[in-house]
């Protein structure tokens, strides 16, 4: 498939497609008048225009924007705990532990089940994912 980017064309390699799934995009395409990767761009187009995608700005309640802040603003303050998780929340810290699932389980028995921030001390905030590499 091809998009555009800034002006220029980028290749996207889609791998392990269920082979029913390519054909019926195939067929589909056809039946438009236009390419597979016109119809396989207007499909994504059209999915991340319907929902956004996880892990963005727009989708990340307020209670956990709020935490973010905080954590921001005194995050500095946590150094000594490097490689725990903390749980925070607006008011600010609640607890912390090396165990995110015991954490989160000792957190939830305390405030009930509810969004909470938890980042690890001593890593960036926001993860990234990278597409796993294919070896042959």
């Amino acid at each position: 498939m091809i998009s555009k980017k800034s002006g220029a064309l980028r290749h996207l390699f889609l791998r392990d497609l269920p082979a029913d799934l390519v054909r019926r995009a195939k067929g589909e395409a056809a039946l438009r008048g236009v390419s597979l990767a016109r119809f396989v761009r207007g499909a994504i187009e059209a999915a991340l225009k319907e929902k956004p995608l996880a892990g963005t700005a727009v989708d990340v309640p307020a209670e956990i924007a709020q935490a973010q802040q905080w954590y921001a603003a005194h995050g500095e303050e946590f150094a000594h705990l490097a490689g725990e998780y903390l749980a925070i929340t607006a008011a600010g810290l609640l607890d912390h532990d090396v165990d995110l699932q015991r954490l989160t389980e000792r957190v939830w028995d305390k405030i009930g089940y509810r969004s909470i921030f938890t980042p690890r001390v001593g890593e960036p905030a926001l993860a990234r994912l990278h597409s796993p590499k294919h070896v042959r």
